[in-house]
């Protein structure tokens, strides 16, 4: 009882906000390029089209932090050039961008061609201008948080547990309530003080707002 009060009391303050960013973003969606499904899983809440490829995959955090380091060379080179990782040793296709060595792993595809195809489709619709760079850090990966914050992209954050915000990085968020073992690392089982799925709270969304300069 206690509970579905608590859940009327917030959606009673925060819908109407919740509603008006969602239509910005729908009219402006950003280009989201994050390591695990919390981007894309967001956007889809949001009703957003997908400008980016990182959707339905994962890449491991050392080796997205890579990509993100060589960001321009990787563009330049052609993000499209992606080869079948033979023997991957996972029960699902994985490819690797050719000119950074990034691993992709296509977890919710069966076949290789079909993944690098919805791959090589979302790619075109990447928006240089408005493209935002979101890490999920899970497991103490302080190296990887440094090396991100470190990278020239503008527009990023990187999310990370409470345990973390000493470390006084300027693209770091850290989340109330997310534990470093969270075996996906993606957030999206979190629930906020509300108990409203984190992934779908008004403060996340403002937070991206303002990363994105969505008003």
């Amino acid at each position: 009882m206690i509970r579905k009060f608590r859940r009327r009391i917030y959606d009673t303050f925060s819908q109407s906000a919740y509603r008006r960013l969602s239509e910005k973003w729908r009219e402006d969606t950003p280009s989201v390029v994050c390591n695990n499904c919390f981007g894309g899983v967001m956007l889809h809440h949001l009703g957003c089209r997908f400008c980016s490829p990182f959707v339905n995959l994962f890449l491991v955090p050392d080796e997205f932090v890579r990509l993100v380091e060589n960001w321009e060379e990787a563009v330049t080179a052609g993000l499209g050039n992606v080869s079948e990782v033979k023997n991957s040793g996972m029960p699902y296709p994985v490819g690797r961008i050719d000119s950074v060595g990034s691993r992709i792993f296509f977890n919710h595809d069966t076949d290789f061609n079909v993944a690098r195809d919805k791959w090589r489709e979302r790619l075109e619709r990447i928006r240089p201008d408005r493209t935002i760079f979101m890490f999920t850090a899970a497991m103490g990966d302080v190296t990887s948080l440094r090396r991100f914050d470190n990278t020239a992209v503008a527009s990023k954050i990187a999310f990370a547990s409470e345990t973390y915000s000493k470390l006084e990085l300027p693209s770091l968020h850290t989340v109330r309530g997310w534990k470093d073992d969270d075996p996906e690392y993606n957030m999206k089982a979190l629930l906020n003080s509300w108990d409203v799925s984190y992934i779908q709270s008004l403060e996340l969304l403002r937070t991206l707002s303002h990363l994105a300069d969505i008003r």
